[in-house]
Order: structure tokens, then sequence, then C-alpha cells
């Protein structure tokens, strides 16, 4: 392959690397397939399809960011736990539930 060449692809293969996927994705599970007479309508399908990837990206992300707080906040209850040398189970058992007055029968 001649150097120029060898340039070229190296330059469009990042770009091709950030939205391959999302194509692939948009084809493949979305199962876009754009049969449509005019550009506006075809336009208008593929717009439609970015949305919905970018949603469900979105949704995805937010469930990431929410286990790895979820794992966190766990994480800091056992380095409690640790530091006091007392097991997370009586940790927990320690936050006694509120107390309510009895009502009579």
């Amino acid at each position: 392959m001649p150097r120029r060449t060898a340039r070229a692809n190296a330059r469009k293969s990042a770009v091709r690397a950030a939205v391959e996927h999302v194509f692939a994705r948009q084809k493949g599970p979305m199962g876009l397939f754009i049969r449509t007479i005019g550009i506006a309508r075809a336009r208008t399908k593929i717009g439609l399809a970015d949305l919905l990837y970018n949603m469900q990206r979105m949704v995805w992300l937010t469930h990431q960011i929410a286990l790895a707080s979820a794992a966190r906040s766990a994480a800091t209850i056992s380095a409690a736990a640790e530091a006091v040398r007392t097991p997370i189970a009586e940790i927990t058992r320690s936050a006694a539930p509120p107390k309510y007055p009895r009502l009579s029968a």
C-alpha cells in the first residue's frame, strides 16, 4: 500500500472507530432499514433512530453510574466496619427501627 494511502486511512480510522459501532447498533438490534421516498423522510427516520440510540445510551450510562455509586457506598460501609473491627451485620442491626407508641386494642 502506498504511504500516502496508509496516512489517509490512518486519519479516517479515528472517525470510523467513533461512529461505526453506532451504525452497527442501529442496523442490528434496532433494525434500522431506510426505505422511504424522499430525502426528508429518510432524514427524519435516521434522526429518530439517532434519538432512540442516544436515549438508550443515556439509560445505560445512568445505570452504570448507579452501580458504581452503590459499589462505592458498599465499600465505604465495609471500610467503616473494618475500621472499628465490627462485622457489617452488627452495624446494620445497630440502626434500631423507630419506636411507635403502642395502640391499645
